[in-house]
């Protein structure tokens, strides 16, 4: 490999010249930016000088170690003809030692060089070696090289971004406090959605449940007290399975004052709708095949929904619980997006509403205290289970000789909401 060898003239105060030996082009000396000569103070040193050439684009370094070694054991033996050409003049100086030049592209962001005395250590002179070493990768446009590092920042986890115990409780207790400020304290009408409209203010048993939250007013006043009160009306009746013995029974112990005695067959006639439609368990035909000559509370109207002339049930009544305590039913497979629906259902929640609905009229018909073996049959619910619908009705309950009773107190109270029994470890 060619080489050329460069020798400039030395700078003042130095004890001699520095000959740097370059590999392939030389430098102009006039290009040179700064030159410096470090001493290695490392303990084990593989070089005592180094020499660092700058550039405007380049680095040069170079060591008194490899090639340079021979030369320097015989430092004070060669000569070194310096030709000065104002003067005309040829020196000779001795040659102390040579310096094997290597240069690396100098980066645009480069760090500025380390003072003679920052490079004495072996340390700064350690990372100063790796810090070109990046310099020359990163100027060389090395892709794997910036790859390897990019995922090795990915795989970083700094220490502010994982949560310790504390941390995470402290988040927790916060989230807490936040969710409840944010909670929605719901009005006793939202928490019991399937109850009858009633009046916690109430100072009657009677007027805790409003008659009109059970049977609307446009609804009582379509009822036709019809009822056969006669002794051989009211055989009739107890043989009739759409009367229930609830019902049939009370008939006798009716008021004699034609007012009050039609409002109690009218509640007791609601009942025994309510009785009858709970009954349903099929879905129904909403605009179901219509039945002239049906028994119906307008004389214009001749038409009834099949199922309400087979329960014989009236035609506003008859609406008013088919509104009420049913859903449309879900579309079947083979019906197209966006048909109408015309079948309707009572689900378990309806169902569970129209039985709280007829309990409560159950009390009103009883002056709110109800025997409850009597009204459980008739609405096909076992003893516990009416018990259950009374309690979250607010009805305490009272046992005499082996027969339970439900008395509805003022002010009328609600249960608490139970998780259940505490299991016994």
């Amino acid at each position: 490999m060619p080489v050329r060898v460069h020798v400039a003239p030395s700078a003042e105060g130095a004890s001699g010249p520095l000959l740097m030996m370059f590999a392939g082009r030389t430098p102009q000396a006039t290009s040179f930016t700064s030159v410096q000569l470090l001493r290695n103070a490392e303990p084990r040193k593989k070089h005592q000088l180094e020499v660092r050439a700058e550039t405007d684009r380049m680095v040069f370094t170079g060591g008194n170690s490899g090639m340079a070694a021979a030369t320097s054991r015989a430092a004070g033996k060669l000569l070194v003809g310096v030709y000065d050409k104002a003067a005309r003049k040829l020196t000779l100086v001795p040659l102390p030692t040579t310096y094997v030049m290597s240069g690396a592209p100098k980066l645009e962001h480069e760090a500025p060089p380390l003072h003679a005395e920052d490079s004495t250590s072996g340390e700064a002179a350690g990372a100063r070696l790796a810090a070109a070493k990046r310099r020359l990768v990163e100027g060389l446009g090395a892709q794997k090289a910036r790859k390897v590092q990019e995922a090795n920042l990915k795989k970083r986890v700094s220490a502010a971004d994982v949560h310790n115990q504390q941390a995470f409780e402290e988040d927790v207790v916060k989230a807490l406090e936040a969710a409840a400020e944010k909670t929605v304290q719901l009005s006793p009408e939202e928490s019991h959605p399937l109850h009858p409209r009633f009046n916690l203010d109430a100072t009657d048993p009677m007027e805790c449940y409003p008659l009109e939250g059970v049977i609307p007013a446009s609804v009582f006043g379509e009822l036709i007290d019809r009822i056969d009160t006669s002794a051989a009306g009211l055989r009739k009746l107890q043989e009739d399975p759409l009367w229930p013995p609830f019902v049939v029974k009370r008939l006798h112990m009716l008021p004699s004052a034609p007012d009050a005695r039609s409002r109690e067959l009218k509640k007791m006639l609601f009942f025994a709708y309510l009785v009858r439609f709970r009954g349903i368990t099929r879905p129904m035909n909403a605009d179901g095949a219509r039945c002239p000559g049906a028994r119906t509370t307008r004389r214009h109207d001749n038409d009834l929904h099949p199922e309400a002339a087979k329960l014989q049930i009236d035609s506003e009544p008859w609406k008013y619980l088919s509104s009420t305590f049913t859903e449309e039913a879900p579309p079947k497979g083979g019906e197209l997006p966006g048909k109408p629906v015309a079948i309707r259902v009572i689900t378990n929640t309806k169902r569970e509403m129209l039985t709280l609905h007829a309990l409560v009229l159950a009390l009103l018909i009883t002056k709110c205290v109800l025997p409850v073996a009597e009204v459980a049959k008739p609405l096909a619910l076992t003893e516990a289970k009416a018990l259950f619908y009374l309690r979250q009705l607010g009805c305490s309950i009272s046992t005499k000789d082996k027969v339970k009773t439900a008395v509805l107190p003022v002010p009328l109270t609600f249960p608490k909401v139970s998780k259940g029994p505490v299991s016994r470890k």
